[in-house]
């Protein structure tokens, strides 16, 4: 929202022109336009430090894999599950839920009927 963008421009994490950028991103986006700016910072502290370049793109490639098991989370949550898996697991809950309540229920009518405590 709006306002987390301005906290972060008073604390100083953002400046005012990636604050706009970052507000005009829809919100289920903005985690995935953070990673660019993560990358670009990791490649400046290396280019200051003296990194060589094939360790900096070790940095780089792994920033875009950040950004892409985002992007994997937001399908996930976002594609429907198929009608039939979801079936199969309602009937495995099913089965499991009557399974459990005739064990227990045999467990408490043995103990009944020998006057002992029950232990399912």
């Amino acid at each position: 929202n709006n306002e987390e963008c301005d906290d972060l421009v008073i604390k100083g994490v953002l400046t005012e022109d990636e604050a706009k950028v970052l507000r005009t991103a829809p919100l289920k986006e903005r985690p995935m336009v953070i990673f660019p700016l993560i990358c670009h910072i990791a490649f400046e502290t290396c280019i200051d430090a003296g990194v060589p370049p094939p360790n900096i793109n070790a940095v780089q490639v792994q920033c875009m894999l950040c950004r892409d098991a985002v992007e994997t989370i937001h399908v996930y949550l976002s594609t429907q599950l198929p009608y039939t898996y979801v079936q199969l697991i309602l009937t495995l809950v099913s089965v499991n839920n009557f399974l459990v309540g005739i064990k227990c229920g045999a467990a408490f009518a043995s103990a009944m009927y020998q006057e002992r405590p029950v232990k399912a």
